[in-house]
């Protein structure tokens, strides 16, 4: 890996994936939640949680160095879009296939995967438009070989056609998935596949969880404009002073659940 602020970013990355993906696979929960922390000295950290019950997903770290060739299976035994390496890219792959579910290439650019239920919807491959299709299992892989920059990223995925072949192991369903793409300098966007077209978002907080749409999460997140790092002091009631009872006041308001929206507002706050 060449570049060392994207080497830093990945070496911490996988390393907090794993760790954490180990930890949560004892759970019995379908809650995968993106964080990005920036430290002191200005590094970046790109961590996410993977707590997949459905079935194992048996990943494996996988290597792709610059070179190699690829063209996208579609549905129908058809050929789809084929690219080449340009970027050599390390990461988790799922059912032991080549496809990735999060990974990282050598310029620090970083693509996590994660599941979106009931929002993600592509459109009908288009027989005529195949050279030009891609499967959404195979977007990770293409946009890491091929992209150094989110920048790029943009350019890339708007000139393809995103589409879905239904998965056995889903229980015959399209996989739903959006993606949050990082570069080393902390500067992140978010893809989904809405009404059968793609949607970029800048991402300024670096999170990502569930459903619903990134852009309701982004404005859930006024309901809670209260909530900061900042103890709230004490207060004087009828000539009696009421002082906190410990550390944490700032956060009170914070939601705890598990669910998709609650994991959001938890992963902007403590990455804020």
């Amino acid at each position: 890996m060449k570049n060392s602020n994207g080497s830093t970013l990945l070496a911490l990355s996988l390393t907090l994936f794993a760790t954490i993906a180990t930890i949560c696979s004892v759970r019995d929960a379908d809650a995968c939640t993106c964080i990005t922390l920036e430290a002191g000295d200005g590094a970046v950290v790109v961590g996410r949680t993977m707590e997949w019950a459905a079935f194992d997903v048996e990943s494996r770290v996988v290597v792709i160095p610059r070179g190699c060739e690829f063209t996208s299976p579609l549905e129908g035994g058809r050929s789809g879009l084929s690219w080449k390496v340009e970027h050599g890219v390390v990461g988790f792959d799922f059912l032991e296939r080549r496809n990735l579910i999060d990974g990282m290439n050598e310029q620090g650019l970083v693509v996590n995967g994660l599941y979106h239920p009931g929002y993600a919807s592509y459109p009908s491959l288009d027989p005529d438009k195949a050279a030009s299709s891609i499967e959404v299992t195979d977007v990770i892989l293409y946009l890491l070989a091929t992209c150094a920059s989110t920048e790029e990223v943009r350019d890339a995925i708007e000139r393809v056609t995103v589409v879905a072949t239904p998965m056995e192991a889903l229980g015959g369903i399209q996989p739903p998935l959006h993606f949050l793409v990082t570069e080393p300098s902390g500067k992140a966007i978010v893809i989904e596949f809405r009404d059968e077209k793609v949607r970029i978002f800048d991402a300024p907080l670096g999170v990502l969880t569930n459903a619903p749409t990134y852009d309701w999460h982004m404005t859930n997140l006024r309901n809670y404009i209260g909530i900061t790092a900042v103890e709230r002091p004490a207060i004087e009631v009828r000539g009696r002073e009421f002082a906190p009872l410990g550390h944490g006041t700032g956060k009170i308001g914070l939601p705890g659940d598990m669910t998709p929206t609650s994991r959001f507002v938890r992963a902007a706050a403590f990455s804020a």
